[in-house]
């Protein structure tokens, strides 16, 4: 279980901080160690650049993508996520 809570908490970290951003509309509640959000395409691709990797579902304007955390997800990553995702909204 203290594997499952870390994996829970990197993701509270995701979901509250991809939720004060503008650009970004996450699509269901997050209650595990998952998060389906939809992003502008040019923030997918910049988010990409910067070397995240993750599953989409493509679509013209703005894409939705998969987010899942792991009991091995390093919280500084997911830190870097976030501070990523402003950074390109701010573009």
């Amino acid at each position: 279980l203290k594997m499952a809570g870390h994996a829970n908490d990197c993701m509270k970290t995701l979901a509250q901080g991809l939720s004060e951003i503008g650009d970004v509309e996450l699509l269901f509640p997050t209650n595990a160690n998952m998060l389906f959000a939809r992003l502008p395409n040019t923030m997918i691709e910049g988010l990409r650049s910067a070397g995240f990797a993750f599953y989409d579902w493509p679509a013209e304007e703005r894409s939705i993508i998969r987010l899942i955390t792991a009991f091995n997800t390093d919280k500084a990553d997911t830190e870097a996520f976030v501070a990523e995702a402003r950074r390109l909204s701010n573009q």
